[in-house]
């Protein structure tokens, strides 16, 4: 029997294994559901990162919400625009990590390690390129 994208895929089990299509589709379907940010220097990305909007309540308890999901509402258009906000938001994570624990999905898509890693690699590359311009894509 033949499937489409669309069908559901063959049970697992007695020799059979999901077909490649559907680990495609599960793909597609991670990458539409969260914030795409791009900061860009010359028509060149040098950050190119995806994070689920599963962590959203997180990113507001920790102040970085604004900065990552919304940047051109609070005029932020250079990534030196973001340091100030992610030194704060990256050391309220680490400064409680049980709290912001409390946030974890309960879905298992996200966590409070991912979105500190998200922040602290946003932050470095900040730094590192302070006039790359700012795009988020929700």
């Amino acid at each position: 029997m033949k499937h489409s994208l669309y069908s559901s895929p063959p049970e697992r089990g007695r020799g059979r294994s999901a077909p490649f299509f559907s680990l495609v589709k599960i793909f597609e379907y991670t990458i539409h559901m969260g914030l795409n940010l791009y900061l860009s220097e010359i028509d060149v990305h040098v950050l190119d990162r995806n994070i689920t909007h599963n962590l959203i309540k997180m990113a507001k308890e920790a102040g970085i919400y604004e900065v990552l999901w919304r940047p051109e509402e609070i005029g932020v258009d250079k990534a030196s625009d973001m340091i100030p906000y992610l030194e704060k938001g990256v050391e309220a994570l680490k400064s409680d990590p049980e709290r912001f624990k409390e946030f974890n999905p309960e879905n298992g898509w996200g966590s409070y390690e991912g979105l500190l890693w998200f922040a602290i690699d946003t932050l470095v590359t900040c730094m590192e390129y302070p006039n790359a311009s700012v795009s988020a894509h929700r």
